[in-house]
C-alpha cells in the first residue's frame, strides 16, 4: 500500500513499545533485524535450492528491491523514537 499510495491511510502507526505487547511485535522486530543486515547472494542460495535455470543474481535485484520497500514503509510508519529503540538502520 505505501508503494502504490506514497501513504498508508489506516493509521496503524504505533510505537514499538505500543507493539512490543502484541503477538505482531515479534515478527516486526525479525523484519528490522533483517533489514539491518547487508543481504547478498550467498545469503539467498544459503536459504533454498533454486532452479538451474535462475540466477541468484537476478534474484537478488529483486529481494533487495523489496527489502528497500519494507525499509521505506517502517521508516514511515513508525515515529521516530522507536526507530531510534531499534538503532534503525536498513542495508541493501
Amino acid at each position: 500500500m505505501h508503494h502504490a499510495l506514497g501513504d498508508d491511510p489506516t493509521h496503524y502507526r504505533r510505537t514499538l513499545s505500543d507493539i512490543a505487547l502484541e503477538e505482531k511485535g515479534a515478527d516486526l522486530r525479525a523484519i528490522v533485524r533483517w533489514l539491518s543486515r547487508p543481504f547478498a547472494v550467498l545469503d539467498v542460495v544459503a536459504d533454498m535450492p533454486l532452479p538451474d535455470d535462475i540466477n541468484p543474481h537476478d534474484l537478488v535485484a529483486v529481494l533487495r528491491r523489496g527489502r528497500r520497500e519494507l525499509s521505506a514503509m517502517i521508516e514511515h510508519s513508525l515515529p521516530a523514537a522507536s526507530l531510534r529503540a531499534l538503532a534503525w538502520d536498513p542495508r541493501p
